[in-house]
C-alpha cells in the first residue's frame, strides 16, 4: 500500500507503526524516522497507552540503529511508563533487551544486567522458551563481563542455555554460547 493513498491522520499513523514494526521484524534497520514520527506525534497526543509504548519503542530502535545510545535508551524509558497495561509480555522483555544492549555498549553492566533480568521476568510470563534462553545468555554474558565474581554463574548458565539450543536446532544461540564461552576460557 502506497503511504500517500492512506486517508486521515489516525489511519496514516496506523499505517505508519505498523510499516516500522514489519520492517523491524524482518531486520530491516532504519535509520530515518521519518515514518515512525508520524506515529509518534500522533499516538502521543490521541493514542492508548499500547500505541504509545509501541511508537516509543520503534523510535527507541531507529536511533539504536543510528548508533546513537543516548537517544535510544531515552526513548525506551519513556516506553517503560506504558508498562502498567501493556499485555503483550513479548514486547515488554523486547524493550528491556534492547535498554540491556544500550547500557552494555556504554560498559554499564549493573544496569544492563538489571535490564536483562527484567527482560526475562516478562519474557518468562510470555511463555516463550526461546525469548527465555536468549535472556539467560544475555544475563549470563554480562555477569561474565563484569568479572565480579559471578562469571561461575555466568558459565554455568551458558552451558545449560548451549544444551537447550543444541537440542532444539537454534544455531544462533548455540554459536553465541559457543564463541562466548571460548573468550571466557580464553581469558
Amino acid at each position: 500500500i502506497d503511504f500517500n493513498s492512506v486517508v486521515g491522520e489516525k489511519a496514516r499513523a496506523r499505517y505508519a507503526l505498523l510499516y516500522s514494526q514489519a520492517l523491524d521484524k524482518n531486520f530491516i534497520d532504519l535509520q530515518s524516522d521519518s515514518l515512525i514520527n508520524i506515529a509518534l506525534d500522533y499516538y502521543m497526543y490521541n493514542g492508548s497507552d499500547e500505541e504509545k509504548f509501541h511508537s516509543l519503542y520503534y523510535r527507541g530502535r531507529i536511533e539504536q540503529n543510528r548508533g546513537d545510545w543516548i537517544s535510544a535508551i531515552s526513548f525506551f524509558l519513556r516506553a517503560q511508563e506504558y508498562l502498567s497495561d501493556l499485555t503483550d509480555y513479548r514486547m515488554a522483555g523486547m524493550l528491556y533487551a534492547q535498554s540491556g544492549r544500550v547500557y552494555s555498549e556504554y560498559y554499564d553492566y549493573p544496569k544492563a544486567l538489571k535490564a536483562y533480568e527484567n527482560a526475562l521476568e516478562y519474557y518468562k510470563k510470555s511463555g516463550i522458551e526461546k525469548y527465555i534462553r536468549f535472556a539467560h545468555f544475555d544475563i549470563a554474558l554480562i555477569r561474565i563481563n563484569m568479572r565480579d565474581g559471578s562469571c561461575d554463574q555466568g558459565e554455568e548458565v551458558l552451558l545449560e542455555t548451549m544444551d537447550w539450543a543444541y537440542e532444539n536446532d537454534e544455531q544462533y544461540l548455540l554459536l553465541s554460547c559457543v564463541e562466548t564461552l571460548c573468550q571466557y576460557y580464553q581469558t
